[in-house]
Formats: C-alpha cells, structure tokens, sequence
C-alpha cells in the first residue's frame, strides 16, 4: 500500500471506513508512507470487540452474520439486509472471526500524537459497532482532527447519510489542497 500511495498525485488522502481506519492510521503513522490527509469512518483509536461476540461467531455464526448485519444499518429494508447477511454467510466464520480478531488487536492510543496530517472522523450516531464515542476518541488522540457525528445513521453512515458525508469529504480535501498550496 505504501508504494500505491506513492505513486498517487497530491493531494494524498486516505480514507478507511471500520478495519479500514485502522489500515489508514497505520500507513500514516509511518514516516515513509506520504500522506496529506485521513478521512477516518466509523472507526476508533482502538476497536474493541466483546467477548460474547468473539463467542458467537464462532458457536451460532448464523445468528451472529445476522447480528453484525443489522447492526450496519440504523434503518435498511429487508432486501438489503437479506444481500449483507448472505455475504458474510459466504465469507464464512472463520474471516469473520478472523476479522473480529484484528480488531480486538487493534490499539493506535500509543502512537496517535505522531500523525500530524488533518483528520477528518466521521461517525454514525446511532452506530452500535464502532460507536461514536470511539470516534471522538480517535479524534482527541490526534493532533489536528474534527469529529462530525451524523444522526439517524448507523456504521454504515456513507450509505445512510450519503449527502452529508460527501459534503463533508469535499470541504476537508478543499481545506487540504489549500494548506498544501500555501506551503
């Protein structure tokens, strides 16, 4: 990922939405990876996964790719709970585990004051996944970081909210591209 980010024209933003936040914190806590910016969604600093979950997955994964699916969502017709629930069936237990793992792992509190890019985090309200106290988190650790909490939106605030969180995206790389023209 360092060399595609490389190879990319400036402004360099990256943008990780839950595991992906945690990727794109990584890569820019690394002095060789050139990053002008973050764009952080629904994610945290640390992204904690209880142990009854940890559990599940692994005991009754049916009731568990149910459980995470409609937890994406703050509201979501049936159609579209019914295509989330049969990818993560298809994913299988064992990538979901494997997932729920790494985020357990995860844990950027010590080295956050090292990534002095601007940050935007976006989180959704009502997101029972990643919620947005963790996001506010994120945001505190960081040295030049905006929290926005949308309402009426759960983990999946980019499809729930889609407008605003556009809107959003395009003032932070305005401000970016600006703060990179001024030197």
């Amino acid at each position: 990922l360092e060399e595609a980010v490389s190879a990319v024209g400036r402004p360099r933003v990256l943008i990780g939405h839950s595991v992906g936040g945690a990727v794109a914190l990584e890569l820019a806590v690394r002095p060789e990876t050139p990053v002008d910016g973050l764009i952080i969604i629904n994610s945290g600093a640390r992204i904690p996964v209880p142990a009854d979950v940890m559990e599940r997955v692994r005991t009754d994964f049916p009731a568990e790719a149910e459980r995470l699916v409609r937890a994406l969502w703050h509201e979501a017709d049936d159609a579209t709970l019914t295509r989330g629930i049969g990818m993560v069936n298809d994913a299988g237990s064992e990538t979901l585990a494997l997932a729920y793992e790494a985020c357990a792992a995860f844990d950027a509190r010590p080295w956050l004051a090292q990534i002095a890019v601007p940050t935007l985090v976006i989180s959704g309200a009502e997101d029972a996944l990643t919620p947005p106290h963790l996001s506010a988190e994120l945001a505190a650790g960081l040295p030049d970081a905006q929290h926005v909490s949308l309402p009426d939106a759960a983990h999946m605030v980019m499809a729930e909210r889609d407008d605003e969180v556009n809107l959003l995206i395009a003032g932070f790389l305005a401000r970016v591209e600006i703060a990179l023209a001024d030197g």
